[in-house]
């Protein structure tokens, strides 16, 4: 006896949405994960395929180079640069075990974003915080913190056309977020990521800027690249078209297939209000993306 595509619909629908990957540290103050940012020239990168790191123009390098990821090196074979849009391409020797593919949506005004950046870690005693600690010279009652390394923490972006912006705000400021992080020096190239549909961190944009000092005052301002906008996707594809998402909606997991999994994922995201639901990007989660990710799902686009 088959069942009535509705009525499957409706058991689906009343199962719960998976539980996020994310996994914090609250006595350290950032959230504790693992993922592909890592150290490049000096500053940061984020391994987005097994084989392909973004970065940013501005941070010169050239083949040869060696690309820092979870106590493993991996040697730039290219290095691709778009200078109006301050991004960089980089292909490595070799597969990288770890990595954060770019999503499949664009980003939403005033969500919150997770942040990772390979730079400086602490430094002068001001009102800042999150990613700039104080150093143990100036209090030695904390643990030592080592100049440079990896950190992660939150904040929350604006969308300006092809480009993102955050403040570093303080807990007084009405857009403060938990784990409030912000990049300051050697962190160009700082990923900004948001929740894939499986819960795993997609690449939603690139830090280009910070005009945080090294004090890192609570107020101060960065700015980076959507990666969603065609300008920039047009650029990557040119190059590396293999690590853009896969555009047919229905391959909700984009591991390539349409298959059943894809729909409890998609349904999971509608019932949870999630953006990446939003199929017809009409700003909140309908009944209509619902019957458009069922059309494509039986359709196979």
């Amino acid at each position: 006896m088959r069942l009535p595509l509705l009525f499957i619909v409706l058991i689906l629908l009343s199962l719960p949405a998976p539980l996020s990957a994310l996994v914090v540290d609250p006595t350290q103050g950032e959230i504790t994960l693992q993922t592909g940012v890592g150290r490049w020239n000096g500053s940061t990168a984020v391994a987005i395929s097994p084989r392909w790191v973004l970065s940013v123009q501005h941070i010169p390098a050239s083949p040869g180079i060696i690309f820092h990821l979870d106590g493993e090196q991996y040697e730039s074979v290219e290095v691709h640069y778009n200078v109006p849009a301050d991004l960089a391409l980089i292909k490595v020797d070799r597969d990288m075990h770890i990595f954060n593919r770019l999503s499949a949506r664009a980003p939403v005004n005033n969500e919150i974003v997770t942040v990772g950046g390979w730079g400086r870690l602490r430094g002068l005693p001001r009102d800042g915080g999150g990613w700039n600690l104080i150093p143990t010279e100036y209090n030695p009652d904390i643990p030592y913190v080592p100049p440079w390394g990896l950190r992660h923490g939150q904040n929350r972006i604006t969308v300006h056309g092809a480009t993102l912006r955050m403040n570093f705000s303080s807990p007084s400021d009405s857009s403060y977020v938990p784990y409030e992080a912000h990049p300051v020096v050697n962190d160009s190239g700082s990923a900004v990521m948001v929740p894939g549909p499986s819960g795993s961190l997609e690449v939603i944009g690139i830090i280009r800027s910070s005009n945080c000092p090294l004090s890192a005052p609570w107020g101060c301002p960065s700015s980076g690249a959507n990666l969603s906008s065609s300008e920039h996707q047009d650029w990557i594809r040119s190059i590396a078209p293999e690590v853009l998402p896969l555009q047919c909606p229905a391959d909700f997991d984009t591991d390539g297939q349409i298959s059943t999994t894809d729909l409890f994922l998609y349904l999971s995201a509608f019932m949870a209000g999630h953006p990446s639901a939003d199929l017809d990007e009409s700003g909140q989660c309908s009944i209509e993306d619902l019957f458009l990710f069922l059309h494509y799902f039986f359709s196979g686009c």
